[in-house]
């Protein structure tokens, strides 16, 4: 036990110094002060009970199994930059380096591999854990380049209200679904994450009347008591009616249409949701040094509604589980001003 705990407090260690150096790396990508304005809103759902290829009584319930997350979009840049004195435009045309940010509320449930009829997870398998949290993230853009920076904080344990969630969810489809022992869930714990990825846009711009393909390579990473990593990969997006990715949309009738596929790998430094909890004893597992993921999906904008559908594969992320997790999600945006 002492051995456990020691290694704990020595990642600890590794990561609330690196995550001080992050926020002071944030403050050199500072914006103006300036009044906010609400843009849009968005919801979202992710679940493997979203795997509409398959039939209900073969999609899996294990591993990352439910999201959850309702976000509000605002012009100009977050809090943390609007004390600062470097300038960013407030999103009002196309060209311009512009910035927004959202605050979402979300939550996050894991479960273990379960066989149909058993509520214990099977030997080897990940904990069950859920995430209640709170986030804003800034999106500084121009034509060419997308800054993403985000703040997270939330708790685990049965604050985060995973138990109730899933039983509820899992109340109106019985019959599809199994059922799970919370009883030996990570415990409670407040955490953070701050991460920052940057992504670059290479390819062709025809206008919105046109078809047109980008290859976007990204590359980011995330620090904090509940994930520490780095990642990238490369992204292609077709677009149809659709003016760009990431700049202020177009008030426009015609029906906007993109499809996407992105390949990415990740470098694991630590996952609270697999190596267990950091300050207190927990069951846990060993998480893989690299995780490989792939993820495709379309969406759809018609005046100011928007609708989405992504599938994303995850493959192993620790060592006792040797096969890929599926899941998909749907999501929803209503823009309520023009940018």
């Amino acid at each position: 036990m002492s051995r456990r705990i020691s290694t704990r407090y020595s990642r600890a260690g590794r990561i609330l110094p690196g995550a001080a150096l992050l926020v002071a790396l944030g403050a050199r990508a500072h914006a103006q002060p300036s009044r906010s304005s609400l843009l849009s809103s968005r919801v979202s759902a992710s679940n493997d009970a979203f795997n509409f290829w398959l039939a209900p009584w073969y999609r899996p319930d294990e591993e990352y199994t439910n999201g959850v997350m309702a976000s509000l979009v605002y012009s100009g840049p977050a809090w943390w930059h609007r004390a600062m004195s470097r300038d960013v435009e407030l999103c009002r045309d196309s060209r311009s380096r512009c910035a927004t940010h959202d605050w979402a509320f979300g939550q996050q449930i894991f479960t273990g591999e379960r066989h149909i009829g058993d509520t214990s997870p099977a030997d080897g398998s990940r904990p069950n854990a859920g995430w209640l949290y709170v986030e804003e993230m800034e999106r500084t853009a121009s034509v060419t380049r997308l800054d993403e920076w985000s703040v997270t904080v939330g708790v685990t344990g049965p604050p985060a209200l995973a138990q109730f969630v899933q039983r509820v969810a899992h109340g109106y489809a019985a019959a599809y679904n199994r059922p799970v022992d919370w009883t030996a869930q990570l415990p409670f714990e407040p955490g953070f994450i701050l991460r920052y990825e940057q992504s670059r846009r290479l390819g062709t711009s025809r206008g919105a009347s046109a078809w047109n393909v980008g290859v976007e390579p990204h590359l980011g990473g995330a620090l904090g008591t509940v994930r520490t990593e780095v990642s990238g990969g490369m992204r292609v997006r077709v677009t149809r009616g659709a003016r760009h990715p990431w700049l202020p949309p177009e008030e426009s009738s015609r029906l906007q249409l993109t499809w996407f596929a992105d390949a990415s790998a990740r470098g694991v430094a630590h996952n609270l949701f697999l190596d267990g909890s950091l300050f207190q004893s927990s069951t846990h597992v060993q998480s893989r040094a690299f995780v490989n993921e792939f993820e495709a999906g379309f969406s759809a904008q018609w005046h100011r509604l928007g609708a989405g559908y992504r599938v994303h594969w995850t493959g192993p992320e620790y060592t006792t589980r040797t096969t890929s997790h599926t899941w998909a999600s749907l999501d929803a945006s209503w823009r309520i001003a023009p940018w």
